[in-house]
């Protein structure tokens, strides 16, 4: 048993402005260091094409599934991102490969 991958929120959504937002770029910088002392892969959602650019060494990208077609109507390389996944809407818990 055991952990096989680090799941944070950097960005979190909500439908208040002024809400917390997540930690964002911070967030991932946190992800990052926390790959770089367990060697497990990080996942994290992408909420919007204009962060792509953060998203450059995230190793899944997970997108909730009312936001999936809108986002990846935009085309990402695999040097972006290695794998998409998004909740899994059949068992209600897991994820289901896209």
């Amino acid at each position: 048993a055991g952990a096989t991958m680090l799941r944070g929120g950097a960005f979190k959504p909500r439908t208040s402005p002024y809400d917390f937002q997540g930690l964002r770029a911070d967030g991932l910088k946190l992800l990052r260091i926390a790959r770089r002392e367990t060697g497990l892969p990080i996942v994290t959602e992408l909420m919007s094409e204009h962060d792509l650019d953060l998203f450059e060494d995230v190793d899944i990208v997970q997108a909730a599934k009312n936001y999936y077609k809108d986002v990846f109507g935009i085309e990402l390389t695999e040097a972006q991102v290695s794998s998409i996944f998004a909740p899994s809407v059949a068992g209600g818990s897991g994820f289901e490969y896209q």
